[in-house]
């Protein structure tokens, strides 16, 4: 049963400066099954989770299921304990993890050659081409 003396997660993503978008998973997250409900950035950054004792941050990573189709899986949760408030002070431990799994997720993106966009090694059909280019300029059909 949910406390009704903390903010809700929709709260807390209001007062967290997020890049966008910020989607539902929609029930494509892969385990620890708690995790959800909301995704960040495009691709896929981290992933925002709630139970009703503490709020949990996780990297995102993407696992191709067929062809053309992906999931939102999840790397290295970290749960926190539910900010008191939304002031700055409240959600300074949450907007720090959230700050740190941005930055952990971007580290492993890679810059692709030929258009020069850094990307998640899951969108990369060589370690330093993009699906896009490799179709493009490899000939690689998908």
């Amino acid at each position: 049963m949910r406390r009704v003396d903390r903010p809700t997660l929709s709260q807390v993503l209001a007062g967290l400066d997020l890049p966008g978008p910020i989607t539902p998973l929609l029930g494509r997250v892969e385990p620890p099954k708690d995790l959800g409900p909301v995704v960040v950035g495009d691709p896929p950054l981290i992933v925002l989770g709630e139970t009703a004792e503490h709020i949990t941050v996780a990297q995102a990573r993407i696992r191709w299921i067929d062809v053309g189709a992906t999931t939102v899986t999840v790397y290295k949760p970290r749960s926190l304990a539910w900010p008191p408030d939304v002031s700055p002070e409240g959600l300074g431990p949450v907007r720090h993890e959230v700050a740190r799994a941005i930055h952990l997720r971007k580290k492993g993106f890679q810059r692709c050659r030929w258009c020069g966009k850094r990307l998640p090694r899951e969108w990369m059909d060589f370690s330093d081409c993009c699906m896009g280019c490799a179709e493009r300029y490899e000939g690689v059909v998908h």
